[in-house]
């Protein structure tokens, strides 16, 4: 999806995961990754990775001085990272309740709290009965993000990436 929102083509290589993408681009096996920020966090704070732009709408306040996609020359873009505690389709709704009211018991602890603020992650909640709608918008949203190109006469942002090492 970014490289239709910014008009340039990268090549995908698909890691086992964030560390591992992450781990390249220090090692400079690639020149950029678009990775979400707990994989990152710790390389970014040895100063072994730099920020360039962040995706979602708002900038994070792990690195309040990185911009936003957006605010780097791709209007609208806006793409988070999620979560989710999923269960079987046809999971009896007390169990689905009990599941609910435990989760957010724990994502309401002090400590969880401050151990998603400390890898730049909000917390959201969501009531079960919501997930569906919620899903279907989302992938409405990315759908209208994928198909979307800037109009912006000054290409695409500098470096047109999340972090660099």
């Amino acid at each position: 999806m970014f490289n239709q929102a910014v008009g340039i083509e990268m090549r995908n290589i698909p890691y086992k995961g964030g560390a591992p993408a992450v781990n390249a681009a220090v090692a400079g096996d690639v020149p950029i990754v678009i990775v979400d920020s707990a994989a990152a966090n710790a390389q970014i704070r040895a100063g072994r990775l730099r920020v360039l732009a962040v995706t979602s709408a708002q900038r994070t306040p792990l690195v309040p001085d990185a911009p936003t996609v957006a605010e780097s020359g791709v209007p609208g873009y806006d793409i988070a990272v999620w979560a989710g505690l999923f269960a079987p389709a046809g999971t009896p709704a007390a169990i689905v309740s009990r599941l609910y009211q435990e989760a957010l018991r724990a994502m309401n602890a002090p400590d969880t709290k401050e151990k998603l603020k400390g890898i730049g992650m909000d917390r959201a909640e969501w009531r079960p009965s919501s997930s569906p709608r919620w899903s279907r918008r989302t992938s409405r949203n990315t759908a209208r993000s994928s198909r979307r190109r800037t109009s912006s006469k000054a290409g695409p942002p500098k470096g047109a990436g999340y972090f660099r090492a």
